[in-house]
């Protein structure tokens, strides 16, 4: 077994790895935001938007730190920004699912690994500027 090999693939996609990790963990707490709302009657609307702004806090603190290594505040804007971002495209497809005849539970779901994505690329390219290649 070449561990040298695997620590070299490790440390060349370690941000990346990070990104997954921390990712999951940020992702669980905000389905459970999300679904707590949806749990207590708010509209899928309002329950995603609560639970952006609450994930935006606690995914700004553990994205910054344990994926970028950077805890600046002047990142918050651009942080922010992208969750803004992030919201409008997750109503538009949210709203997609639904039409479609997919409950708001499972579609929120469904789109944890889109946002994701999404999100990874836009904080790594335009609020932390350093792009990572896939």
């Amino acid at each position: 077994m070449n561990l040298g090999f695997q620590n070299e693939i490790f440390n060349k996609h370690e941000r990346i790895i990070r990104y997954v990790l921390v990712g999951a963990l940020n992702s669980a707490f905000g389905y459970f935001v999300f679904s707590s709302f949806l749990f207590f009657g708010l509209h899928y609307t309002l329950a995603t938007l609560l639970g952006t702004i609450i994930g935006v806090v606690f995914n700004f603190f553990t994205t910054g730190k344990l994926v970028f290594r950077s805890m600046d505040k002047k990142h918050i804007f651009g942080f922010t920004l992208v969750y803004v971002i992030l919201f409008f495209l997750n109503i538009i497809l949210l709203k997609v699912l639904i039409t479609c005849g997919m409950s708001a539970y499972l579609g929120g779901l469904v789109l944890i690994p889109v946002m994701a994505l999404i999100g990874y690329l836009l904080q790594s390219r335009f609020t932390f500027n350093n792009v990572d290649q896939l």
